[in-house]
């Protein structure tokens, strides 16, 4: 029976340690997928047509900054966005 060189193994260590990296990246880069696919801007109205003022994390963000500013800067609209 042949054994195995030290070359081999050292080899055969490097090639699981790369496997098993790529497996490890593969699955952080999947759980890094955004949970709502959506941005949301809120634009407001300037005569002419509408001008950009806050991207919002999220819907409630938006809504919440459209609650706050809408005395001072009138008409607010929010617009979805795919990212």
């Amino acid at each position: 029976m042949k054994r195995i060189s030290r070359t081999h193994w050292i080899i055969a260590a490097i090639l699981d340690a790369i496997i098993i990296s790529l497996i490890v990246l593969y699955f952080v880069g999947c759980s890094t997928t955004p949970k709502n696919p959506y941005e949301y801007h809120v634009y407001t109205s300037n005569g002419v047509g509408y001008s950009h003022l806050y991207t919002a994390e999220d819907e409630q963000d938006a809504v919440e900054y459209i609650k706050f500013y809408q005395k001072s800067h009138g008409d607010l609209q929010m617009v979805r966005i795919k990212k």
